[in-house]
């Protein structure tokens, strides 16, 4: 166990005696979560009778506040949160898995910490990256709320991962978002009025929520949007589990971008957000590393 875990399991005690005194209706556990690279420490704010529950990641400033001060942090959130949350019983069911299931990418150097914690997930052959599946469970203002899939999840809806994996790809398919990186430009400038060229150089893949998009890659419709506008051939460059940029691999610098790639990730994408350093590239109808 952290040290930081015995710290929260010490807390937990001082802190769940403060929310009892103010009737607040839930307690905290110290636990662990699955995160894409790596595994985090937190709190659940849990409530009788309720499955699904909002997690609070602990960070230095928040272990340095007092319990009471803990207690009413943990109560806003638990209080902003409940109206969205769905309980379980209601979500892990096969018709709800297969008609809202989504994909996620992962660098295969997560599959340790995925099987540890029973995660569902699938190989991508020629890449260094794995499939996960995702469950939407609740939208704010303020977040998103998700649940990852987990085998045992599986077993008792009695669904195959290989159609779990179908029927992703098919609710990602109706989210997938192609722009150029022109256009995203323009929007974020404004009056900007960049002269677009005939085929812009880079497009971007994501989805409408820019959660997870890179999985929209995944999607045969977004290959063959890409197909039409670049070739059949085109490199990949992963900015993050958001998000993709696809390019033309004709006079594609290999090593410039993955130093570029590689720089970015540890400078400018947190490690949650970190997809891979590996560049990639389409070609022959297949996805590989270059």
């Amino acid at each position: 166990m952290s040290e930081v875990r015995r710290m929260m399991e010490a807390r937990s005690t001082g802190i769940n005696q403060v929310l009892e005194q103010k009737n607040a209706g839930f307690f905290v556990t110290a636990e662990q979560a699955f995160k894409n690279n790596g595994v985090l420490d937190g709190f659940s704010l849990r409530s009788d009778g309720r499955s699904t529950t909002p997690m609070v990641y602990m960070t230095e400033e928040l272990m340095e506040k007092t319990d009471t001060e803990l207690a009413e942090y943990f109560e806003h959130v638990f209080r902003t949160c409940k109206p969205d949350f769905q309980d379980l019983s209601n979500v892990i069911t096969k018709d709800f898995i297969m008609n809202n299931a989504r994909p996620r990418l992962y660098s295969s150097d997560n599959i340790p910490d995925m099987e540890a914690h029973g995660i569902a997930y699938m190989r991508m052959k020629g890449v260094p990256l794995v499939i996960g599946f995702y469950l939407i469970v609740g939208k704010q203002d303020n977040g998103i709320a998700t649940v990852t899939l987990r085998c045992n999840h599986l077993e008792a809806t009695g669904i195959d991962i290989t159609d779990l994996y179908d029927v992703a790809i098919l609710n990602e398919e109706k989210e997938c978002v192609v722009a150029s990186m022109t256009d995203i430009l323009g929007n974020l400038m404004g009056n900007f009025n960049p002269v677009e060229p005939e085929f812009p150089v880079m497009w971007v893949v994501t989805n409408r929520l820019k959660m997870n998009g890179a999985a929209a890659i995944l999607c045969q419709s977004v290959v063959e949007q890409l197909k039409n506008r670049i070739g059949d051939r085109f490199g990949i460059i992963p900015c993050s589990v958001n998000e993709l940029i696809c390019l033309s691999a004709d006079g594609m610098d290999e090593n410039y971008l993955t130093e570029t790639v590689s720089d970015i990730n540890r400078t400018m994408v947190s490690t949650e957000e970190r997809l891979t350093d590996q560049v990639m590239i389409f070609e022959d109808g297949v996805i590989r590393t270059l």
